[in-house]
């Protein structure tokens, strides 16, 4: 018995079209699943779906061959979890948010350095908002 199963998963979507039909999945332990297709194809969904976020139209899962229904919705979420990737927060490469950083007002005349030419530079990390992280 698979440690994680998928029979059937389908989703149809309200306009008659199907997003994804008859997925099946069988994962053992320490199995790596990858999900891979063009923007709108359905990963997302299907992982929500997996994880009972989202209702699917058709199929069953299972977790060490029990049901969510068995394990109690609460219970299965905590075990079978959609992780969602996080965007990048600042577009361009790091160097591009650091010049960035060091540009504000607050940084003018501090000596903040060059994070990548010489390692024995003393570097100050004087600004780190949390939404860049």
């Amino acid at each position: 018995m698979p440690m994680f199963e998928a029979q059937g998963v389908s989703m149809q979507l309200e306009d008659g079209r199907w997003l994804f039909k008859q997925v099946d999945i069988e994962l053992e332990k320490g199995d790596i699943l990858v999900l891979r297709g063009p923007s709108g194809a359905g990963k997302t969904t299907l992982l929500k779906c997996l994880a009972e976020l989202v209702p699917y139209t058709t199929g069953r899962s299972y977790l060490n061959g029990q049901t969510p229904s068995q394990y109690g919705i609460p219970i299965w979420r905590s075990r079978v979890m959609y992780v969602p990737q996080r965007p990048a927060v600042h577009p361009g490469t790091p160097m591009d948010l650091f010049n960035m950083a060091k540009n504000y007002t607050s940084q003018k005349g501090k000596y903040i350095g060059d994070p990548v030419s010489n390692t024995t530079d003393k570097i100050y990390l004087l600004f780190a908002p949390s939404f860049f992280f």
